[in-house]
């Protein structure tokens, strides 16, 4: 009942805080967060010609990294994903990470605001229905951050993002990972160079038994999937049934 408590309490903190980092915004100037423009009442963050720019991935799409691939393709996995081992079934990803995807997630996570999570309501209220599939029967967990990382940007975007599609779909959310080793930053790594980098960064939380449950991963950006595949192995070697994924933002890797 306490840890319950503990939650909920803490959930509502998390609520308020981008409520009144949102209030903030409205009552100061307000300015486009792409073009720099200032926006009219009924914007939110974004100016409606910059938010037309945020692509929505409708195509076919690889069903483990989330690649499209096209309408006409008689596969539903990419050609890179072929020679790969998973340990999730499918991944989902919403949007394309153009370049105002990108000046949208560098302001989240380099300065620090964190409101602007909320200009992918409409986009998760658009995928509406591929969210509540994959998610139905799930306990959602966010891919997880050191410690000390978190408490310097005060956030971790994952969990934000975990507990908006926890309450839109009425699954559980949980915290079942930790993050156990500083890692390097993978954009700035190849391919091969992610997966040395990540292996053995992720665990179970103490005490957790996960024996049978059906888990749904949330990330903010898909590239590889090197990520969300060291957390599905962990998940999987403790005993999940099964290991499913959401990412807002698809990556390509150059």
């Amino acid at each position: 009942m306490n840890v319950l408590k503990k939650n909920i309490g803490q959930n509502l903190i998390d609520e308020l805080n981008l409520y009144f980092d949102s209030f903030l915004d409205l009552v100061f100037p307000v300015f486009c967060v792409d073009c720099k423009t200032k926006l009219k009442i009924s914007d939110s963050f974004v100016c409606s010609n910059c938010f037309t720019k945020i692509r929505l991935l409708t195509k076919k799409k690889c069903r483990k990294c989330s690649h499209e691939i096209g309408n006409f393709s008689t596969t539903d996995i990419c050609n890179s994903c072929h020679s790969k081992r998973f340990y999730f079934k499918n991944c989902v990803a919403l949007i394309e990470y153009n370049d105002i995807a990108r000046t949208i997630f560098h302001e989240i996570k380099f300065k620090k605001r964190r409101n602007l999570l909320m200009i992918f309501d409409k986009v998760m209220q658009s995928k509406i229905d591929a969210i509540t599939h994959i998610a139905q029967d799930s306990t959602i967990i966010p891919v997880p951050m050191r410690l000390g990382h978190k408490r310097k940007r005060t956030f971790n975007q994952a969990e934000i993002i975990a507990k908006k599609i926890a309450k839109i779909t009425k699954q559980n959310f949980m915290e079942l990972l930790i993050k156990n080793k500083s890692t390097k930053q993978q954009s700035l790594l190849t391919q091969k160079d992610r997966l040395k980098n990540l292996c053995g960064s992720f665990a179970v939380k103490k005490n957790k038994n996960i024996k049978g449950k059906r888990i749904l991963i949330i990330d903010d950006v898909i590239t590889t999937g090197s990520t969300l595949n060291e957390c599905a192995k962990e998940l999987m070697n403790a005993g999940a049934r099964e290991v499913n994924c959401i990412t807002i933002a698809r990556s390509i890797l150059n």
